[in-house]
């Protein structure tokens, strides 16, 4: 089936041929049916209109469809967020007030205590396989300073070893606890 386009355009040029190959011809038969030429030029022009105005309509629905969308998509963010702000100001409680307005009241989450015991088991399951560690466990961790073997470079200083604390001689005791002297009145 040809397009509108081709149809619209075979018929214009038909148009321009009767004027042009039958101006001295009265009538002509096709398909058994006489016509006068300008019979046939009224009946090509009849597709022609008609194909004008189908494309008109096209292109106006095809606006429409396309303003329709943008609004439509504009109210329903202005639905949202006037839902949202009712429950802000008003509370998820004020189900007549929504009502109104056309909301539902907002669905209630509650989550059973089998639910919760499964996150944390997943949770702690996910942790294992990964191997990730909290920051109380990091901190926890101490790392050991490499054992070395051979000798050490020349540049470097041979470790000491560790010096042992000296005992310390304990001051005479004298009654008092070795801070401050006490108070007297």
């Amino acid at each position: 089936m040809p397009s509108t386009t081709v149809s619209k355009d075979s018929a214009s040029t038909a148009i321009l041929g009767v004027d042009k190959g039958l101006a001295g011809i009265i009538s002509i038969s096709l398909g058994g049916v006489t016509y006068t030429p300008v019979q046939i030029k009224t009946i090509l022009q009849a597709d022609v209109d008609a194909t004008n105005a189908i494309d008109a309509t096209k292109a106006a629905w095809s606006k429409a469809v396309t303003d329709g969308r943008a609004t439509r998509a504009e109210a329903r963010a202005m639905l949202r967020n006037l839902r949202a702000y009712l429950i802000v100001t008003k509370g998820a409680r004020a189900v007549g007030l929504l009502a109104d307005f056309g909301f539902l009241p907002p669905k209630s989450t509650k989550v059973t205590v089998k639910t919760k015991a499964a996150a944390v088991d997943k949770t702690l399951a996910t942790r294992a396989a990964r191997h990730t560690m909290g920051k109380n466990q990091k901190a926890a961790i101490k790392g050991a300073a490499p054992a070395t073997t051979g000798s050490a470079p020349a540049t470097e200083a041979p470790a000491s070893p560790p010096v042992a604390p000296s005992p310390v001689a304990s001051a005479p005791n004298t009654g008092t606890s070795g801070g401050t002297a006490p108070r007297t009145a």
